[in-house]
């Protein structure tokens, strides 16, 4: 999972409340972040960060007018590029 040649790149764990990027790419060898793609976490397609619970985790993005909470482990295997 490398991001293009000279294009900066994070994990989606790195970003901070009211933070966004594009999604560069998605570890699909995880079920569970398979099942993230089926809703709506796809390359190119923008996420904002809008909370994380008190101790970090799990964090509430937003992704095509839907928000939802993952778990800092799978929003690791998310490669943004800040937007």
């Amino acid at each position: 999972m490398l991001a293009p040649a000279g294009v900066p790149s994070m994990n989606l764990a790195e970003l901070k409340p009211g933070q966004s990027g594009i999604i560069q790419s998605i570890d699909d060898s995880d079920p569970f972040l398979s099942r993230l793609a089926e809703l709506g976490f796809v390359p190119g397609e923008s996420v904002s960060v809008l909370r994380r619970a008190p101790l970090g985790d799990p964090l509430e993005v937003r992704v095509m007018d839907s928000s939802m909470c993952i778990r800092a482990e799978q929003a690791r295997r998310i490669l943004m590029q800040e937007s």
